[in-house]
Order: C-alpha cells, then sequence, then structure tokens
C-alpha cells in the first residue's frame, strides 16, 4: 500500500516540476522576444 502514495507523489512532484519548467521556458523566450 505504501508504493502507491509513493507513486502519487512522485507524479505530483514530477508535474510541479514540468509546470515550474515550463513557465520558465516561457518567461526566457517573452524575455528574448522583447530584447
Amino acid at each position: 500500500m505504501r508504493t502507491i502514495g509513493l507513486a502519487r507523489a512522485e507524479a505530483k512532484l514530477t508535474l510541479c516540476n514540468l509546470a515550474y519548467n515550463f513557465n520558465r521556458l516561457i518567461f526566457h523566450e517573452r524575455l528574448e522576444t522583447a530584447g
């Protein structure tokens, strides 16, 4: 039963990391286009 919690936590972390990296990518893309 413990692996389910671990997998869920891992998926959540992966999603958070993905969203963070995606936002950073967009931010830098905008900076390059603006500059």
